[in-house]
């Protein structure tokens, strides 16, 4: 909204007098009803006219990124690209897909029995479609194999790329198969990412263990502090006042929306933190320009509860 908002202050000396105020979405039903007729595909209502635009309105620049990914060794600049070619890998590299193009092309096996038997069975999963190497997943979407390599600098674009929110590996892996490729080491090579992460590793979870032995709690202990849901009544707050009790009272309206917004706010502020960390400058206010990205890739990222997106959700 920022960007529209400049875009019409630009246009304040065209005018005798400009007046611009922000409405709330509760108070801008119109709006609202437009925005979610358009986003379900409904029909539109009459007395409304219809624009089809194919490129933005405004020109947004791109945020500066914090911090670049460091390069992988041995990777080409294009090896994130999605209709680049195969890169031509060097002589002491070995390409995985080698041994199945050449048994489902060339009907051509290892030398070794047991290698050979593996390749014999796993082929049974992979198809060749224009000289290119795909593999069927496990809902029957053919998915287009790529190098390791390729695949290495593909998983650092989705974990710290421009809409990527410092992920765990799981998710990474499945957003890159979902997006339609494959290789045989993604797992392995998402959680290398996450650990070799300096964002990531500096805001992980820590685990909280005790610094030494148990120790026994003692009797009075318990008698301290009470932290206790109570009635209140002139009773209470008699037998309170006679024992020199203080009472604190804390609101608890609406305990579940509560959690949830919580719960949403933590895994924001987990993607943001990790995107702007930087040991040797200040970062307090750059989280405003990597708030949309890390939105955005928090929309779009299945669930694992509901095995759909947020944004997918908010369309039923």
């Amino acid at each position: 909204m920022a960007a529209y908002c400049n875009e019409v202050r630009k246009l304040e000396d065209k005018f005798d007098g400009l007046e611009l105020n922000h409405i709330a979405r509760r108070f801008n039903e119109a709006a609202d009803e437009l925005a979610k007729a358009a986003s379900g595909r409904m029909p539109v209502p009459d007395g409304v006219f219809v624009s089809d635009q194919f490129k933005p309105s405004i020109r947004h620049p791109e945020p500066a990124r914090v911090s670049e990914a460091p390069p992988v060794p041995g990777s080409d600049p294009d090896l994130g690209e999605v209709g680049s070619a195969p890169p031509v890998l060097g002589p002491n590299i070995t390409d995985w897909r080698a041994p199945y193009l050449d048994y489902l092309v060339h009907d051509t096996l290892p030398a070794k029995q047991t290698e050979a038997r593996r390749i014999a069975r796993r082929a049974k999963s992979f198809a060749v479609i224009d000289q290119e190497l795909y593999k069927r997943s496990h809902t029957g979407i053919l998915q287009r194999c790529i190098p390791i390599e390729q695949g290495k600098a593909l998983i650092q674009d989705i974990h710290a790329g421009a809409c990527g929110h410092h992920a765990a590996p799981r998710t990474l892996v499945g957003n890159a198969f979902r997006q339609g490729f494959y290789w045989p080491t993604a797992v392995a090579d998402a959680t290398q990412v996450v650990r070799t992460c300096e964002g990531c590793q500096f805001f992980a979870c820590q685990t909280h263990l005790p610094a030494q032995a148990l120790q026994t709690i003692p009797i009075t202990w318990s008698f301290t502090v009470w932290g206790l849901d109570l009635f209140t009544g002139k009773k209470f707050l008699q037998f309170c006042d006679d024992h020199y009790i203080r009472v604190d009272w804390s609101a608890m309206a609406h305990p579940r929306t509560n959690g949830q917004v919580e719960r949403a706010n933590g895994m924001i502020l987990q993607g943001l933190k990790p995107r702007i960390f930087d040991r040797l400058k200040k970062f307090g206010g750059r989280w405003v320009a990597e708030l949309p990205a890390v939105l955005w890739s928090l929309r779009t990222t299945p669930s694992r509860a509901t095995g759909f997106t947020p944004f997918f959700m908010t369309l039923l």
